[in-house]
Order: structure tokens, then sequence, then C-alpha cells
């Protein structure tokens, strides 16, 4: 009954850093979203690991006044989640825009260009790229194929580097809310009346109607005023209450709720037994980065100085990635590149619904999609695949870089693949692709390296 933490599901995760792996700790992500795939079938009767403390708690969750879960939106979010895992797999990119059907596109991007019944979206326009040309903040290249291109100025170091800075008071916060305040503990409050952020253990007795009803009654709950775990108006009525002392509360059940309680009115008679706060570590120790580090798997960040090093690049690199790869101008894709991405992109879930004996349509009914659904999506995500490999070709032909079979190796690795053998038996030989791929990853490093960062 408890509203669920949505948040943890979002996707935007290079924008909040919640835990070790959102710093890419992690490079187990393309695994974990194979598991996803491949457990279709199972995944709505057995939670998947990670998932197992949460459901242990859903029995306990019936006993508190606490808010609906909207199955909907939950189910929603998690069908978005998986197809952009999906997209990610089959295409290594980092910053490929997802939409799940062509009518959900932004349309107000600031120019769009039609490209062989296509639209090309571009969050400049040609003239604010021509101005920044002018300025030096902004250089204009042209591709093979006569596409015009205009991307930061990633040589302008003055420019980046203005752009890329980070402060220590920025880092400092990240560490407080995302590393720290995981070791946080609870102390008595120095205050006498419960406030907004504080944790008072209750207990409490609902009734309607002067009856109790199930999922109503429960002791020695420690809730965080403000955190909105309860129903609406509940924790706002504990503010300024003391330990000791108790009284009734009356809410009223959103309309959404659970059938028996949806709209009724609840009288809680409410015990405060006593009030604490969260007390955080004051600085990050070497003690606390050796252990965060270690549960993420990246034991070699065991230093305050290490990790604030890491958290440093980490937020450097966001920027630059932010700066140079999600506003540029493109005028033109290649619709052999896209035809390339929406092929691959069907053949892979073609092979997935296959594995999963199932017909494509059926299987990708389980995401609640059409075939329609699934074919906008396909060719929406090709378009900006195709957007991003005209625009990293362009750079890659202005610094004369080339792809080598080392570079894709690596590639095929990176996406989950033993060797380029077992690539090619989801793919097929030659997948264009592949080269693509390896290429914004040889971009991506070279600019990464003339600020000092690396992929890593």
């Amino acid at each position: 009954m408890k509203k669920e933490d949505l948040e943890e599901s979002k996707i935007d995760e290079v924008d909040e850093i919640k835990d070790i792996d959102d710093f890419d700790l992690d490079e187990e992500a393309y695994d974990e979203a194979d598991e996803i795939v491949e457990d279709t079938e199972e995944s709505e009767e057995e939670p998947k690991k990670e998932d197992k403390k949460k459901e242990e708690k859903k029995e306990t969750k019936k006993e508190k006044p606490e808010k609906k879960k909207d199955d909907s939106s939950s189910n929603n979010l998690q069908k978005v989640i998986i197809l952009l895992v999906l997209a990610l797999i089959c295409c290594g990119l980092i910053f490929v825009a997802v939409f799940l059907s062509n009518k959900d596109k932004n349309k107000n991007s600031a120019s769009a260009n039609e490209v062989s019944g296509d639209t090309v979206e571009n969050t400049l326009t040609l003239e604010e790229c021509q101005a920044n040309v002018e300025n030096g903040t902004m250089l204009e290249l042209t591709t093979e194929s006569g596409a015009t291109v205009y991307v930061y100025n990633y040589t302008n170091e003055d420019y980046i580097n203005e752009n890329i800075a980070v402060t220590d008071e920025e880092i400092d916060q990240m560490i407080n809310d995302y590393i720290l305040s995981g070791y946080s503990k609870l102390v008595s409050a120095n205050h006498a009346d419960v406030r907004t952020g504080d944790v008072a253990n209750i207990d409490y007795l609902g009734k309607i109607d002067g009856v109790a009803f199930d999922g109503g009654t429960g002791q020695g709950y420690n809730l965080e005023i403000g955190s909105g775990s309860f129903i609406d108006g509940f924790e706002d009525q504990l503010i300024g209450m003391q330990a000791g002392e108790s009284k009734d509360i009356t809410v009223t059940f959103p309309e959404d709720y659970y059938e028996e309680l949806a709209g009724k009115e609840a009288v809680f008679t409410v015990s405060v037994n006593s009030i604490s706060v969260n007390e955080v570590p004051s600085k990050l120790t070497d003690e606390i980065a050796a252990e965060y580090s270690a549960n993420a798997g990246r034991p070699e960040f065991n230093t305050a100085k290490k990790l604030r090093d890491f958290i440093v690049d980490k937020e450097k690199k966001d920027k630059l990635s932010a700066l140079i790869f999600e506003n540029y101008y493109v005028s033109d894709i290649d619709e052999n590149i896209v035809a390339a991405y929406e092929q691959e992109f069907n053949t892979y879930m073609n092979s997935q619904a296959t594995a999963a004996s199932l017909e494509l349509e059926d299987y990708i009914s389980y995401y609640g999609m059409t075939m329609d659904d699934f074919n906008d999506y396909s060719h929406s995500m090709a378009l900006d695949s195709a957007k991003l490999t005209v625009f990293v070709e362009a750079i890659a032909a202005k610094e004369g870089l080339t792809v080598d079979d080392n570079d894709i190796a690596t590639v095929v690795t990176t996406l989950g693949y033993e060797d380029l053998e077992s690539y090619n038996k989801d793919f097929g030989e030659d997948d264009p692709c592949l080269k693509y791929y390896a290429m914004q990853d040889k971009v991506m490093a070279y600019i990464y390296g003339l600020y000092g960062l690396s992929m890593e």
C-alpha cells in the first residue's frame, strides 16, 4: 500500500546520481538487460533477485495507511524502461532519444528538416548555429554524403573548460545526497515537537464509522514526515505533536484507492513514541569510500580522494557529453543508415521472440504494444540513432579517426557478446551498425581525451 518511489526508475539517470552505479562503475547493464528479455514470461510471476526485499515488504505494507501504488503507471513505466534497455542493447548509445511512437515526438524542436519523408529534429536552429560559428563556439562540418553538421567547438579549450567546470560545492552536495545519506543513522531529536524531515515513531489505529478495518493498525512504525509515504493529510497532522502525545486525525482515502476504502473518511488514533532525525556523516572518509566502492564492485575507489576524483571526472564527462552529443545540428540523414538501424532492431526483437517461442506480434504485446506501435517506435529510434551516426562521422572525418578490428571487438564485448561470431548469429555478418557503434565510441573517447578524461 505504500507509495512506490518511482524516481528510482526514471530513465534520466545522467542527471541524478543515486548510487555508485550511476557513476558508471557498474559495467553489467547489458547483462541485466538481457535477463529482462530472456525472462519475460517469468517476470510477472517471479520478482528479480534485487527486488526480493521489496516483495517481502509488501506484507507489512498492508498494515499501514499508505498510498495505493498506481499499477497502471508502474506497468507503463516498466514497459518504457524495458524498451529503452533494449534500445541501448541494440544501439550501444548513451544519448539515443527514445519515443514510443512518432506521435509522441517533440513537436517544439527548434529546427526540423524533411529528409526522405522523415523529419530530422534539431534542438538548435540553423541561424543559431551559424551565429555560434561566427563567435567561435561551434564548428561547421560536412560529411562525405554532403550533410552539414554543426557541433559545439570541442577544440575551444576556454569555452569547453568553462562549460564542464565543476565546483567543490557541487561535488560536496552530490556526495552528501547520494553517498553519505546512505550512511545516516537515527538519533534523538534535540527539539520536542514533530517537524518536517523528522522520523516519528508512531502507533496508530484506524477506524471507519467507528469500526477498525484491516490494514489500519500499526505499532512502532518509523514515519519520515514529509516523505509522502502515507495518504495525503496524514503526515501533516502529526507536525507539532510531542513524544508521548496521542490524538485523533481525520483523513479521506483517495477515490482510486482499494475498492473497500476508496473515498471513505477514516479516523486514526495516533501516538508518538519518539522523535528522531537522520544524522548524516559530515564528510566522506576512507572507510565509507572503501565500503561504498566495494559494495558497487569497484574496490579500486577505496579512498575518499579516489572516489571524489572519480565523481569529479564523471561530472565533467556528463557535462561534456551533454554539450557535445545532445546539442548539435544535422541537415540530412542517409536513409541507408536509418534502414540499417531499423533492420538491426527488428532482427534483434525477432530473435528474442523466437527464443521465447512466440511470434513477434505476440511477444511485443507483452509490453502493451501493437505492431503499428512497434513499427513506429522502431523507425523513430532508427532515425535518432542515424542522426547521431551522421554527427559522429562528421567529427571522425575532421579528426581522421578510423575503426579497426580491435574497435569492433570491443563493441561486440560491450554489447554483451563473447565474440564477433556470436554477435553475427543474431544480426548476420557484415552488420554496418557495428562500425557505427565503434566510431561513436572512438569519437567520444577522442573528445574526452582532449580534456584528460577517459571512457572508464
